[in-house]
């Protein structure tokens, strides 16, 4: 695997401002790993990535 990077999430947008969404994930191709960092390219929302059932979501960051 390569090092981490800020790549985008082409699956789901900010539910903020519906902007693209960017994960940070050493994982290839469209995949992500749990609990990876997510953020908003737009508005700076911050979440994590969540996996249940073998499928991705994203879950927002209380801060």
């Amino acid at each position: 695997m390569s090092d981490k990077k800020w790549k985008p999430i082409e699956w789901l947008e900010c539910t903020e401002c519906r902007s693209e969404l960017e994960g940070f994930t050493e994982a290839e191709d469209d995949f992500f790993f749990d609990d990876d960092p997510v953020r908003c390219a737009n508005c700076g929302w911050v979440g994590r990535i969540i996996i249940v059932d073998n499928e991705a979501w994203v879950k927002e960051i209380d801060l």
